[in-house]
């Protein structure tokens, strides 16, 4: 069967056209070639300050993850397999070696900039020969290009460190993806609460993330990746997926709150500073001046607001933020929860905290005149 997603990877690309960008993490290369790039850079240090040698490559230091992230990695990784190096990182290393390789799935999707679940997952590359898992941190999944994926043209100057670097399209590179996924061959943990399996969860977290970063709605990957992944399966994932997620846990709170309280509240609201709303992630409308908030989940007849604090709302500036918004919402007659991963991974208190949301909100629609 053809490959049926050319229009919507043309469509992708054109939207991604110069937002793509991995900086500052130089490209893996030999101490030679790094050390001519480095001339005329800040004078008195030695390539061992700002990089690592791997093998026979040197790695900038800032593609090295934490130890706390390697073992949480390889806590889920269905071969216990923990990753030192980032996704962006491994896949470059490996095509360094292999220019004929081509990233493919959660590598292909590093490489198009997706933000989330990639460095846990394996290096993966398309290739020729028989398909096999890496049993170790340094090597390869490598998938057969054959049949469809033989025809389909790779994409590269994708990468602008590594502009040779070959990555297979979007729209297939979302089908593997969840191939991956339906498989168990990468999966992360998700807190409970949603009423949906483990792999359905996420799968939806990687279909919002995929929109979010494509920019696209999630019924369009239906029709371009039904030859190379269930459509049936996919239209049920397209159905709860939201673009208006912005990170996996908003997409989580989301179906967690869906489950619960029914399909009231949006995400990615907007209110303004006379108090009127808008929705520009999902209909034509454009969010216009004097905006409060774009709050990640928001009810416009209860005039309640959610927002998830991950671990990035600890740092000072954004916290002051956070409270001058919440100071402003509140003005307008808003009352905002502000929920933590503590709430996503306990159901009971996320129902009960949201419910006594409601139920404050509703008391105060109640006294208005």
């Amino acid at each position: 069967m053809a490959y049926r997603g050319i229009r919507l990877d043309d469509e992708i690309i054109g939207r991604l056209h110069g937002r793509v960008d991995h900086r500052p993490l130089w490209r893996p290369d030999t101490r030679g070639n790094i050390e001519r790039r480095r001339r005329g850079m800040r004078g008195g240090r030695s390539i061992e300050d700002d990089f690592t040698q791997v093998g026979d490559l040197w790695v900038p230091n800032g593609a090295l993850r934490s130890p706390e992230q390697v073992r949480w990695g390889a806590a889920d990784h269905p071969r216990g397999l923990g990753y030192e190096l980032d996704a962006l990182t491994r896949i470059r290393m490996a095509v360094t070696r292999r220019p004929d390789w081509t990233a493919h799935s959660w590598s292909a999707a590093r490489v198009w900039g997706m933000a989330y679940f990639c460095d846990d997952a394996d290096t993966c590359v398309l290739s020729g020969g028989r398909r096999r898992s890496a049993t170790t941190t340094r090597e390869v999944s490598r998938y057969r290009r054959e049949g469809t994926l033989a025809s389909v043209r790779p994409r590269s100057r994708v990468d602008r460190e590594m502009p040779e670097l070959c990555v297979t399209p979007p729209a297939l590179t979302v089908a593997h993806c969840l191939r991956s996924l339906r498989a168990g061959d990468h999966v992360w943990a998700v807190p409970p609460g949603t009423g949906l399996d483990d792999r359905t969860v996420r799968a939806v977290q990687f279909v919002d993330a995929a929109c979010d970063l494509f920019g696209c709605d999630p019924s369009a990957f239906v029709g371009a990746c039904g030859d190379q992944y269930s459509q049936r399966d996919l239209a049920r994932i397209a159905a709860m997926a939201d673009r208006g997620a912005e990170s996996p846990m908003e997409s989580v709170m989301r179906l967690q709150v869906a489950r619960m309280f029914g399909g009231d509240f949006i995400s990615q609201l907007v209110i303004h500073r006379d108090g009127s709303v808008a929705d520009p992630v999902h209909s034509p409308q454009v969010a216009g001046p004097g905006v409060v908030a774009r709050v990640d989940l928001g009810s416009p007849t209860l005039k309640l607001a959610l927002q998830y604090d991950g671990a990035g709302h600890l740092e000072r500036g954004r916290r002051d933020r956070d409270s001058r918004v919440t100071a402003a919402l509140a003005n307008l007659g808003w009352h905002v929860l502000r929920l933590t991963y503590g709430h996503l991974r306990d159901p009971d208190l996320l129902e009960c905290t949201v419910a006594e949301g409601i139920a404050l909100c509703r008391r105060r629609n109640n006294r208005t005149p």
